[in-house]
C-alpha cells in the first residue's frame, strides 16, 4: 500500500476478490476493478481498458495508455493482463511471487519495447523506512491487520489467507 505515498496521476487496484477491492477503495480512496477468473488475459485487459477509457488508438497499436503496472499477486493471468494493458515503452514491475515458471506474453513485451523489472518483497533500508513512516503517522496499518492468530494455531491463519479472507492475517510469535 506504500505506492500511494508516491505521486501518481491515478492508481487503480485490480483483483478477483470483491472484498479486497472494497477494502482498497475505502482505505486508499482509489478506483478498483474486478477481473473475471473465467476470462482470458487478453479479454480482461480489453475490458479493463474500455471501462477506464484507456484504450490506445492508432495504426499498429495494441494495448492501452497505462504507463506503469506493479503486479503484486504473481498469478500468471495477472502477469499476462498487466503486459497487455501497458502502452508501448511502458514499465512493468513484478513484485508478486507465484509459480516458479509461467506462460509469458513475450511477443507483446518485445513489440511494445517494455521496461521490465523484478522486485523482491523488501530490500535494504525498507524496515527503517517503514518504521519512520509509522512514527510520523503517515501510514495507518491497523486497518490492514485482519486477524491475529496464536502461533499454536498458525495453520488457521494460512487457511484464512488461502481463502482470500482479510488483508493481513498475522501469526503471533511463540510465547513463553
Amino acid at each position: 500500500m506504500l505506492p500511494c505515498l508516491i505521486v501518481f496521476e491515478k492508481v487503480d487496484i485490480v483483483d478477483v476478490l470483491q472484498g479486497k477491492l472494497d477494502f482498497a477503495k475505502g482505505y486508499l480512496g482509489c478506483e478498483t476493478w474486478r477481473a473475471e477468473v473465467e476470462g482470458s488475459a487478453e479479454e480482461n485487459a480489453g475490458r479493463l481498458l474500455r471501462e477506464f477509457g484507456l484504450e490506445e488508438e492508432g495504426v499498429d497499436t495494441e494495448g492501452g495508455l497505462v504507463d506503469t503496472v506493479i503486479e503484486a499477486s504473481g498469478a500468471a493471468s495477472s502477469v499476462e493482463t498487466g503486459i497487455h494493458i501497458l502502452r508501448s515503452g511502458g514499465k512493468y514491475v513484478q513484485t508478486g511471487l507465484g509459480k516458479p515458471k509461467i506462460e509469458f506474453p513475450i511477443v507483446a513485451m518485445g513489440q511494445k519495447e517494455l521496461m521490465i523489472r523484478g522486485c523482491f518483497r523488501y530490500g535494504a533500508g525498507d524496515y527503517e523506512l517503514a518504521v519512520g513512516l509509522l512514527k510520523k503517522g503517515l501510514v495507518d496499518v491497523k486497518p490492514l491487520i485482519s486477524s491475529v492468530t496464536p502461533f499454536e494455531k498458525a495453520t488457521e491463519a494460512w487457511d484464512k489467507t488461502a481463502r482470500g479472507d482479510g488483508v493481513k492475517n498475522l501469526i503471533e510469535g511463540v510465547r513463553d
